[in-house]
């Protein structure tokens, strides 16, 4: 199910999850003048919705890169009981199945790219540690990979250990990261290190002075769509 509200760039649609749940999604095209890149799967934070960041998803359509967001179950305008999922796990297989969807809804045969923003940042991570052949790179903005204790998630709590004993261990695709100075919401020293001890050699981390969690979203957010798209340039320009 598909609703078109641009007929160049924007529409939204639905597409049923492993476990049966209608999922909303947005996509975003390139105009029809420029040549495409390849996909971005768009991964948010706990208690948003894919829509939110339109702004970044038309920066990047502009710029070649067919877009998809899907709202997690529970978020936005997908089913489910409000901010609420049974299992952490049900949100990565979610996540898992879309991009699947968007593989082969775009019909896409070039790279995929994952970007994970906060929760979608661990989102990724998971992602990229049971599937690795399923992107081809990933990008992470204030991943949530560790928390103050003063930010109740318990599920970042339960599987802090798994990512910090084995995901770098196997992480051989190419990652990007960009966090802010001023972050409060995540661990900055966790992000570092997690960094750090990535295997892959094609890795960047890249910080922004005075701007918070939501880096995204703020009246300063280009400075991060341009870091971001001239990650992605380097990488897969035509």
């Amino acid at each position: 199910m598909e609703e078109v509200e641009s007929e160049q760039l924007r529409s939204t649609g639905t597409f049923t999850g492993p476990r049966g749940h209608i999922l909303h999604y947005n996509r975003v095209l390139p105009p029809a003048t420029v040549s495409r890149c390849g996909l971005i799967v768009f991964l948010h934070g706990l208690g948003e919705y894919s829509s939110r960041y339109t702004n970044l998803f038309d920066e990047l359509a502009r710029h070649g890169w067919v877009v998809y967001a899907h709202d997690y179950v529970g978020h936005g305008l997908s089913e489910g009981d409000r901010m609420y999922f049974d299992r952490f796990d049900d949100v990565v297989a979610d996540a898992e199945s879309f991009i699947g969807f968007a593989k082969s809804d775009s019909q896409s045969t070039k790279p995929c790219v994952l970007l994970g923003n906060s929760l979608g940042g661990l989102v990724a991570n998971f992602v990229v540690l049971r599937q690795t052949q399923l992107v081809d790179a990933v990008i992470f903005v204030a991943p949530g990979l560790d928390v103050p204790r003063t930010w109740l998630l318990h599920v970042q709590s339960a599987v802090a250990s798994v990512l910090s004993a084995v995901f770098p261990k196997w992480r051989i695709v190419p990652g990007g990261d960009r966090n802010s100075s001023e972050e409060k919401m995540v661990s900055t020293a966790s992000i570092h290190s997690y960094v750090q001890d990535i295997a892959s050699q094609d890795k960047e981390l890249q910080e922004f002075d005075g701007m918070g969690h939501l880096m995204l979203l703020e009246s300063t957010r280009h400075q991060v769509f341009q870091s971001v798209g001239q990650w992605l340039h380097h990488r897969y320009h035509n």
